[in-house]
Order: C-alpha cells, then sequence, then structure tokens
C-alpha cells in the first residue's frame, strides 16, 4: 500500500473512533438524565401524594368536628 492510502485509512478510522466516542458519550448522558427525570418524577408524585393525603385528614377532621357540633 502506498503511504497516502495508509495515511487516509488511519485518518478514517482515528475519525471513526471519535465518532464511536462522542456517540457513547452522548448515550451515557442520556441516560444519566433520564435516572435523573424518573428519580423527580418518583419524588414529584410522592409529594403530591403526601398533599393528597394531608388533605383527606384534613377534611375528615372538620367533618368529625361538624358531626360532633350537631
Amino acid at each position: 500500500m502506498s503511504p497516502g492510502t495508509l495515511t487516509w485509512l488511519a485518518i478514517a478510522v482515528g475519525g471513526a473512533l471519535v465518532v464511536w466516542h462522542h456517540v457513547s458519550r452522548t448515550k451515557h448522558i442520556s441516560e444519566e438524565m433520564l435516572r435523573s427525570y424518573r428519580e423527580a418524577l418518583a419524588e414529584a408524585r410522592a409529594k403530591k401524594a403526601r398533599g393528597q393525603a394531608a388533605k383527606a385528614e384534613e377534611a375528615a377532621r372538620e367533618n368529625e368536628q361538624q358531626a360532633a357540633k350537631k
């Protein structure tokens, strides 16, 4: 093979490795972001459930107080 062909082959392989590295890194970052989003969503759902439970408990107390007044 001629030196020019070997040079182009080396450049092509190097470029492919660079692209492969960036795709791999992007995939890793995407997975981390997805994991973070799942955790935030689970936390928001738990917070909402706690809020609804507190409202239901408060409504039950108000109903008991109104029943006791009658």
